[in-house]
């Protein structure tokens, strides 16, 4: 009961550079892979000590994805986005040019399950990135038994 709440403050100002706008980095592997939704995620950041994060994310069979990554700050290197389900089968695999982004083309999902996006830079200076995934409208075949639409016939002397 000692320590009050200002005297908290001062331990949690140490710069940290995480992944998500938070203070943990997206781990390197798939068991510490962090988990991300369909949104923009705008404070990442690689380099350094550290040159992969890994995120993943859950999907269902017909849906499609597209990803991107857009360094921030100057990226003295290219950054490499790939994608792939738990089987470690790549669905899309990229680089980007030296200090440019990348996006992955759109990814359809065959099965249900656990699929995860690794973006890895390896370069002296460390890159802010924001990491985009978005999802795309899955085009539904029109019913084979659709009726025409009925259009009222004009009423004649009204």
């Amino acid at each position: 009961e000692a320590m009050n709440k200002d005297h908290m403050s001062f331990i949690v100002s140490v710069e940290r550079k995480g992944d998500l706008g938070t203070i943990n980095d997206a781990g390197d592997t798939m068991n510490s892979a962090m988990p991300v939704e369909i949104k923009r995620y705008e404070k990442n950041y690689l380099g350094e000590n550290d040159d992969l994060d890994i995120f993943s994310f859950q999907a269902k069979a017909t849906d499609i994805y597209q990803f991107g990554v857009i360094p921030n700050s100057k990226a003295s290197g290219p950054i490499d986005l790939r994608i792939y389900n738990e089987f470690k089968e790549a669905l899309f695999s990229g680089s980007s040019a030296v200090d440019s982004g990348i996006k992955s083309t759109d990814i359809k999902i065959l099965e249900d399950g656990n699929y995860y996006v690794e973006v890895n830079y390896e370069s002296e200076n460390a890159v802010e990135y924001s990491l985009i995934i978005k999802k795309k409208a899955v085009e539904e075949p029109a019913p084979s038994t659709a009726q025409p639409a009925e259009v009222p016939a004009p009423v004649e002397g009204q």
